[in-house]
């Protein structure tokens, strides 16, 4: 058996090259016209949102979906008024809750606190210099 010349092994890497481009092309006009599709259906699942957030104060009739559902508020396209003798017709956001308990003190400034060497270090506040401008700049000349 005779091996093949680099020159076979050129074209038929070539070739293979030629054809995973191809490949490659064609996917990437699939995926295009994927994204398409898909935003498309994104912008018209979008405008229902805002029909159905738009039309459920005024028609009863569409009030369960929200309440069985409620429209997260990224979807909702502007907030309806509501007259102040009705009662709200949006199901209520629950509040994000705090956990319970005491909440961690703020740190100090780590120049009023003593390091493990057991000294404290002065804050430039501290300091006195008449040569010294509000910067904290030697102000020598």
């Amino acid at each position: 058996m005779r091996r093949p010349t680099y020159k076979e092994k050129y074209f038929a890497m070539q070739e293979k090259h030629t054809q995973v481009s191809e490949t490659r092309e064609a996917y990437r006009k699939e995926l295009a016209l994927a994204e398409d599709k898909l935003r498309k259906l994104q912008d018209e699942c979008n405008l229902l949102l805002d029909a159905v957030d738009i039309a459920a104060p005024a028609q009863p009739s569409l009030l369960h979906y929200l309440a069985r559902d409620p429209i997260p508020p990224q979807y909702h396209s502007y907030q309806v008024p509501f007259p102040s003798t009705a009662e709200p017709t949006h199901a209520p956001v629950p509040a994000q809750q705090s956990s319970p308990g005491p909440t961690p003190p703020t740190p100090a400034h780590p120049h009023s606190q003593p390091h493990s060497h057991g000294h404290r270090h002065r804050s430039r506040s501290n300091r006195k210099s008449a040569t010294q401008n509000g910067n904290g700049v030697s102000a020598r000349r």
